[in-house]
């Protein structure tokens, strides 16, 4: 004697396995969705460490090309100044241009003495505000540093 009761416990099995299942498919989609915004987040913030380590290469180099040329105009100046004593103690006069080449070293290296001073400063300068979050420093592909400022916070205006 068989009563027709087997069946009625499958049908709330089924309901409960596709459920389930469900479940377990949204779980799967929620927990891709973290792994790819982890993986955004890791890759920006690669990008933006890469972005620091081509700024500071790009301003140690200027700075080495800038102390080259300030020893190559220092040595010109004491060859300069060289010749100059040897004709002085051998009497014999200075050919016409030296006097005008040493006083245009002399005012090339003030020059140059002022503008590394002014880019000192300005690189400061610059670094404070990086560093503080007031500007961004980003090196294009080009390898130009390209400095953006965020736009101001107007509010007034709810929909900016």
């Amino acid at each position: 004697m068989s009563i027709g009761c087997a069946r009625a416990p499958e049908q709330p099995n089924r309901e409960l396995e596709a459920y389930q299942r469900q479940m377990y498919v949204a779980t799967l989609a929620w927990y891709n969705a973290v792994q790819v915004a982890h993986v955004q987040l890791r890759m920006a913030q690669m990008s933006k460490d890469h972005q620091t380590v081509q700024f500071a290469n790009k301003l140690d180099e200027m700075l080495v090309l800038n102390s080259e040329l300030e020893k190559r105009l220092a040595n010109a100046e004491k060859a300069l100044e060289q010749i100059k004593e040897l004709e002085q103690r051998e009497g014999a006069p200075l050919p016409d241009g030296t006097e005008r080449v040493l006083a245009e070293l002399k005012q090339m290296r003030q020059t140059n003495d002022e503008r590394a001073k002014a880019y000192r400063e300005l690189l400061r300068n610059m670094q404070q505000m990086v560093d503080s979050g007031r500007i961004k420093a980003v090196v294009d592909q080009q390898g130009r540093v390209r400095l953006v400022a965020p736009p101001e916070l107007d509010g007034s205006d709810p929909w900016l």
